[in-house]
């Protein structure tokens, strides 16, 4: 896997896209998400599609737990120690 920093930087996601992850990670369904945002469940899917294609991920799981490790991990550097300490 790429370094995590790199990883971050090379992600882009969309405004609808966000939304859509930011409701799959609060335990929403593919209608109650279309619903909230006025869509169609397919297009939820198309986003959810892209959301796991960026994130090289094949599950809902999957693309939630990625995204928290990526939210959660710091990488670790001599600058980061200093302000900790």
């Amino acid at each position: 896997m790429q370094n995590i920093t790199t990883f971050k930087k090379s992600i882009h996601f969309t405004k609808t896209e966000i939304i859509v992850l930011s409701e799959v990670m609060n335990g929403s369904n593919n209608n109650t998400i279309a619903k909230k945002l006025n869509i169609s469940p397919h297009t939820v899917k198309f986003h959810l599609q892209n959301l796991m294609n960026k994130t090289y991920t094949h599950t809902r799981t999957e693309l939630c737990s990625k995204i928290l490790f990526i939210i959660l991990v710091e990488p670790l550097t001599p600058e980061l120690i200093m302000q900790k300490f």
